[in-house]
């Protein structure tokens, strides 16, 4: 079992970022050297525990900022057999922080950069694997990328953002390098054949309850405003919050009944974004996938092709 001592983030976006004491027993997530671990994760609150086939390829992010291993609170979609997908704001508040104080609101922070990440799988009985070089100590090399009109600015000095938009929320690392433990079936398909009302959001918890397992949650009655795909919901009912940031929203393809050895994880249809843990309703927004698939495919290295599943234009990076 993890020991964390944390806070959880109340409102607003899904990363956190505050330092977390852990102890690493057999089966847990294995540390990487140095790394300072940040568990402060409350995951899809009030969603289901996955323990199934579509677990496979979303990951627990963890970066390297320039001075220390951070496990960084977000979530993330592997799309090929080399890339990810997460969000924005998590490479903005890691890499690109803004340290000025008072904050610098004319802060210009790059785009693009290349640092070490480390990424994880949940496996169905709980236990980790690592998918960046387990042989390397779990330490990979990606260029990330984040898009040129993204304008969220994550300000150290008062843990606060300007200028955020949630429609351009998305972000890539591109390793270069196959993953390991990682087979087809677990990449997701990346939407373009217009929008979705309905989908699965997917993001690592961290409760006594659920042990940092991956928790799902169903959404209907989606909507498309600003940009972004926006839901609320209830407090009772699944909602995106700390620790879901850059997690997939899917519309999954295939049946129950197909061999575990052809079903992929469905279509990427968005990145959690925004979500809130109070209240008695709850606000969760996702960029869209259609709209950022220009840029991801731009930035991932790697030709897609289109396939169509189940009535959804899909592009496959594999």
């Amino acid at each position: 079992m993890f020991r964390v001592n944390k806070v959880l983030a109340g409102m607003g976006l899904l990363s956190v970022g505050l330092t977390s004491c852990v102890d690493h027993v057999a089966g847990d997530e294995p540390a990487v050297a140095g790394m300072e671990l940040d568990e402060a994760e409350q995951g899809l609150a009030n969603g289901t525990l996955v323990s199934n086939r579509w677990a496979g390829g979303i990951v627990d992010i963890g970066f390297w900022d320039g001075s220390q291993w951070v496990m960084s609170g977000c979530s993330g979609q592997v799309v090929s057999r080399d890339a990810i997908v997460l969000a924005a704001h998590c490479v903005r508040r890691w890499l690109t922080p803004d340290t000025a104080n008072p904050p610098n609101v004319n802060y210009n922070p790059p785009d693009t950069g290349t640092t070490w990440f480390a990424a994880y799988r949940m496996n169905e009985d709980g236990t980790w694997t690592c998918i960046t070089d387990p042989a390397g100590g779990c330490q990979l090399q990606a260029s990330w990328a984040v898009p040129s009109t993204y304008l969220g600015v994550y300000h150290t000095a008062t843990q606060a953002w300007t200028g955020d938009n949630a429609d351009r929320d998305v972000a890539t690392l591109n390793f270069g390098t196959n993953f390991a433990n990682v087979v087809q079936k677990d990449a997701a398909y990346l939407n373009s054949g217009g929008d979705s009302t309905i989908g699965t959001a997917y993001g690592y918890a961290d409760s006594p309850a659920s042990d940092g397992r991956l928790r799902g949650g169903n959404f209907s009655g989606i909507a498309l405003s600003g940009g972004a795909y926006t839901k609320t919901v209830p407090q009772a009912d699944p909602h995106l919050c700390a620790g879901d940031s850059g997690g997939p929203l899917r519309f999954l393809t295939s049946a129950a009944t197909t061999p575990e050895s052809t079903v992929r994880s469905g279509v990427l249809l968005g990145v959690n974004s925004k979500g809130g843990c109070s209240g008695a309703n709850v606000g969760n927004i996702w960029a869209p996938i259609n709209s950022n698939r220009t840029f991801i495919e731009n930035n991932i290295g790697r030709a897609c092709a289109t396939v169509v599943q189940n009535g959804w234009s899909t592009r496959d990076c594999w």
